[in-house]
Parts: structure tokens; C-alpha cells; sequence
């Protein structure tokens, strides 16, 4: 799944997000067991992400139901943490080298 890096990066994934009208998972999953909530890419979990994009007061694992993965919401184009079992498309990257 996708790792987004900048705000270019997010305005142009979230292009493709709004003309779907669907929220779509990132890569990301959040560890709450930390304090503040560590976030890390799935692709490499010992690595922090140096840029994220999450609605203000996110991710908050709302009333502690295990909101351990990040989707970009289609209004905003900004993540919130939501819970794994959720039914949502992805967006994939491929690296084409």
C-alpha cells in the first residue's frame, strides 16, 4: 500500500481518492501503546514517517477500538486511524526501477 511523503504527494493521491468519493487505507499502521501514538509505514515499521497529513486531534484510537490503520479521508484529503476490520479499497505504489 502507498506511503505518502509530502503534500504534493497527498494532493495529487487525493485527486484520485475525491473523483472515487471513497476513502481508501494508506500504508500505515499506529501503535497506541505508545505515548503520543507512534505512527509507522507498514513497509518498514522501525522507521517514523517524516511527513503525515492527519486530521487535527487525529489519530486518537476513538473510545479504544483498536484504530491501528490509517485511511485518507475522501472530503479532505486528510488520515484519521480507524480499525483494521474496516472495508475499504487501497491505494498501491509500485516502484518501477
Amino acid at each position: 500500500m502507498v506511503e505518502i511523503n509530502s503534500l504534493d504527494e497527498n494532493d495529487v493521491l487525493f485527486g484520485v481518492v475525491a473523483s472515487d468519493r471513497k476513502n481508501r487505507w494508506l500504508g500505515m499502521h499506529v501503535d497506541h501503546d505508545q505515548t503520543p501514538p507512534l505512527p509507522w509505514w507498514m513497509s518498514n515499521p522501525n522507521q517514523m514517517p517524516q511527513w503525515t497529513n492527519f486530521l487535527p486531534g487525529e489519530s486518537n484510537n476513538h473510545e479504544y477500538h483498536g484504530e491501528t490503520r490509517v485511511q485518507m479521508r475522501k472530503p479532505t484529503g486528510k488520515w484519521n486511524d480507524v480499525p483494521c476490520d474496516k472495508k475499504l479499497k487501497c491505494i498501491c505504489e509500485i516502484n518501477i526501477n
